[in-house]
Order: C-alpha cells, then sequence, then structure tokens
C-alpha cells in the first residue's frame, strides 16, 4: 500500500503555492494532472503604530483603547494586548486576546484603583505569528471618587497588654493618623 502522506517543500517566498501531483496505478496507468494550492506566509505581521486611548483622564473604570487595524497576507486573527501601570511594563496587570482593534478594560482585568494605565499591542496574523508589540499609548489616568478606602488589622487579638501592632492596608492615603 502507498503511504498516503508526503513531505514536501515548498519554493521559498510567502505567497499562493501550488502543489501538482499525478498516481500510477499497478498496472501502470496515470491520473490526470491534479493539484492543490495553499498561501505561505512564514512573516510576521507590522507591529501596530499607535494605541489611542479615550483622553487624558477617566473617572469612569472602564477604559477604552483603540488602533488602527493591521493588516497582513494571510490576514488578522487578532490582537495580544497587555496593560500596565507603568509605559516600560514592568508589571503587567492584565493580558488577553481580542478578535478587533479595539478593547475595554475594567475591574475584571485589574482596573480596580487611581492612576495612570497604558496598553501595547501585538497583531496576530492567519497563521498565528506575532508581531512585534506596538508602542505603549501615552497613558490615561484614572481618578475614581471611591476616596482613601482601607482597613486596619491589630495583633495580637485579643491581648493582656497595652502594645499592639497596627497592619495598615490603604489605598489612595497620603497621611494615615491612629486614634
Amino acid at each position: 500500500p502507498l503511504d498516503p502522506i508526503r513531505r514536501w517543500e515548498l519554493r521559498e517566498g510567502d505567497g499562493n503555492k501550488t502543489v501538482w501531483g499525478k498516481f500510477r496505478d499497478a498496472a501502470g496507468n496515470l491520473s490526470a494532472v491534479i493539484s492543490a494550492s495553499i498561501l505561505l506566509d512564514s512573516t510576521p505581521p507590522e507591529p501596530v503604530s499607535r494605541v489611542f486611548d479615550e483622553g487624558e483622564q477617566s473617572q469612569s473604570s472602564a477604559l477604552n483603547f483603540h488602533w488602527d487595524a493591521a493588516t497582513d497576507l494571510s490576514g488578522i486573527q487578532g490582537y495580544h494586548v497587555q496593560l500596565a501601570r507603568d509605559p516600560e511594563f514592568r508589571t503587567v496587570i492584565y493580558e488577553g486576546t481580542v478578535n478587533e482593534n479595539r478593547v475595554q478594560v475594567s475591574k475584571t482585568q485589574g482596573v480596580t484603583r487611581s492612576g495612570d494605565y497604558y496598553l501595547r499591542v501585538k497583531a496576530i496574523n492567519g497563521v498565528g505569528l506575532e508581531s512585534l508589540w506596538s508602542p505603549a499609548s501615552d497613558g490615561i489616568r484614572l481618578q475614581l471618587n471611591e476616596g482613601v478606602t482601607g482597613n486596619v488589622y491589630v495583633e495580637p487579638n485579643p491581648t493582656s497588654t497595652p502594645a499592639v501592632k497596627l497592619y495598615l492596608d490603604v489605598q489612595d492615603a497620603t497621611e494615615v493618623r491612629v486614634a
């Protein structure tokens, strides 16, 4: 029996490729020429040139970003996005993929406190190759109106002495007073 799978190297260079073949049976009869075509795309897409946010400042924890749609020989199947609190992306707080050239991030993606947020993007082409990262967005400052929040924990509890340790868990505080 004939092995139905054959390895074949396509000619170099991205683009449409066609493979032709003929078959011979045990009696020596040849089939008609058959062919199959395939698109070879071995080059990642170009990086997204710029990511836009909805302004300098927001009071809503739902932040919107968008970018110019990427193009590629095999098409674009989606975008890989990262959200960070710093433009160098030293600490990524959200990473995911989206199908369109826009994304909304909110509390479920780590937008939980006031401060600056930045987004960057990679385009993913039709064969799964990713571009390089885009430059970071210019940043959007989130100013939530929940005020200063926090908790105080006391140890040991219960205690037999008046000296205790206070553990403070606060956000957006610039000063702490204990009474």
